[in-house]
């Protein structure tokens, strides 16, 4: 089983606060000041708690090419990277951002869930081994 998430399905703000007054379906909306991820119920932003504890898990992996659990590859005019992880779950949130820090856009980018343990993305835009990390909201 896998389904899409573009970068285009999250965004960042600075808290709560700064939320748009009415939130959109199959968005996922980043409180940058509290790292807590929020979805909209058609009524009101509710967070995203990840395991039955409150609050949402992280997880950062580092794009380097090196790691033996990450491949940067190309095809077709695109980057590849496969991703292994060890979260063993489906039911992930994955963004990239740079190693500076910043949640920059990455155009017509895509990844993919494959597995519980595995995530594909594709992208037109270079993605060079070491620029950017994955962070998976869990």
């Amino acid at each position: 089983m896998s389904f899409n998430i573009t970068t285009n399905n999250v965004e960042n703000y600075a808290n709560l606060a700064s939320f748009p007054a009415t939130g959109q379906d199959n968005i996922i909306y980043i409180d940058t000041a509290t790292n807590t991820a929020y979805y909209w119920n058609g009524v009101d932003y509710q967070s995203i708690s990840g395991g039955g504890g409150g609050g949402v898990n992280k997880y950062v992996i580092e794009l380097d090419g090196s790691l033996s659990n990450v491949t940067f590859s190309s095809a077709g005019g695109k980057t590849i990277i496969d991703v292994v992880h060890n979260l063993n779950n489906a039911d992930i949130v994955p963004q990239i951002y740079s190693n500076d820090g910043g949640f920059d856009e990455i155009y017509y980018t895509t990844m993919y869930i494959m597995t519980p343990n595995t995530i594909k993305i594709e992208s037109a835009q270079t993605i060079s081994s070491g620029d950017y990390k994955l962070l998976i909201l869990y």
